[in-house]
């Protein structure tokens, strides 16, 4: 619990949380930013902090869910890709399993 400490701020030196925490991260700028900075930085996370649940959206596609599936990410999200699908989003959720090695859903 954090009290009040000095200037107010409500947390006392020393005090901190253990509790497991969600990182999400959110990449809109290319495949190439996914693939080659944001994975290792999941990679790097998830050795460091194993508890915590990293979460990765944007530019998940066919050409990057393994990539993401690699980097430890515990939740994926792909919203446009799977939307725009010629086979529905059924089909790309399907092809995304597929791709990725994924080997159920939760």
């Amino acid at each position: 619990m954090f009290g009040e400490g000095e200037g107010g701020r409500g947390a006392k030196l020393g005090e901190g949380r253990s509790e497991a925490t969600t990182l999400y991260f959110y990449s809109s700028i290319s495949n190439n930013f996914l693939a080659s900075f944001l994975s290792p930085q999941v990679k790097r996370i998830k050795a460091l902090f194993p508890a915590v649940t990293v979460i990765v959206d944007g530019g998940v596609n066919a050409e990057t869910i393994k990539s993401v599936v690699s980097s430890g990410a515990d939740v994926i999200v792909s919203g446009s890709y799977v939307f725009k699908h010629p086979g529905g989003v059924g089909g790309g959720v399907k092809e995304l399993v597929k791709v990725g090695g994924i080997a159920e859903l939760k």
